[in-house]
């Protein structure tokens, strides 16, 4: 199993927790809203083999991936869908969408098909990047990848979850000193050396629950956001 890079291991055990504890020992019917590849969608259900989690997306090569890697697994299904479009209505107990809103135009159809889908007292569980976000080490990336947007707003954005009708909403920072920069160091190695950066990440994987124990410095580059269907 290829080593997950930093940033992405923290934003997975973040969302992968909520929605287990937001579970408390039932199954879910899980959607992973902007899944990319799939390897949340893939994480999530070898963790939990009893839920039923789908995987949507625009991008059809990640898909194709993405079903390769999932290939013999029942319980995730990875389909190419517009999550601007509507993704059904009171469909499943939670969706996750874990850095994919800074790269959708119309974030706010994203959001409304979102928490359209989801059952009532389901989960929304979202990681985006903070708005004024910027790296840690010098001569880093300081965009997002295929970003429309940098970020987000904490109060801002909780105010629209709102105004589409969740409650319990709670947004924290993540993504702090440690692991922004262990990210920026994972990133420097070519792509060209998928082993190199393989074994990159997982010697900095450390880092992760460092940063989680508080071991870090500095404001997040990232929201972790949960709330809740009426």
């Amino acid at each position: 199993m290829q080593a997950i890079p930093p940033a992405r291991g923290l934003r997975f055990a973040l969302v992968a927790e909520a929605l287990e504890r937001f579970a408390a020992g039932r199954a879910l019917n899980v959607l992973d809203a902007g899944c990319g590849d799939g390897a949340f969608a893939a994480a999530i259900a070898r963790r939990q083999p009893g839920w039923s989690v789908v995987g949507v997306d625009v991008a059809d090569s990640m898909l194709e991936r993405g079903r390769a890697a999932t290939a013999g697994m029942p319980n995730v299904e990875l389909l190419y869908a517009d999550v601007t479009e509507g993704l059904g209505n009171e469909v499943y107990d939670a969706v996750a969408s874990i850095e994919a809103l800074e790269e959708i135009p119309d974030d706010t159809a994203a959001l409304r098909s979102m928490v359209a889908a989801l059952r009532p007292g389901g989960l929304l569980v979202a990681h985006v990047p903070e708005r004024n976000w910027k790296p840690v080490l010098p001569g880093s990336d300081p965009t997002w990848r295929h970003e429309v947007r940098h970020g987000y707003d904490a109060d801002e954005l909780a105010q629209r979850l709102h105004a589409l009708g969740l409650v319990d909403i709670r947004v924290e920072e993540t993504s702090r000193g440690l692991v922004r920069a262990a990210q920026e160091l994972r990133d420097r190695v070519p792509s060209q050396r998928p082993r190199l950066r393989g074994a990159v990440s997982s010697v900095l994987a450390f880092t992760v629950p460092l940063e989680r124990a508080g071991l870090t410095w500095g404001r997040g580059r990232s929201l972790f956001v949960r709330a809740v269907a009426r």
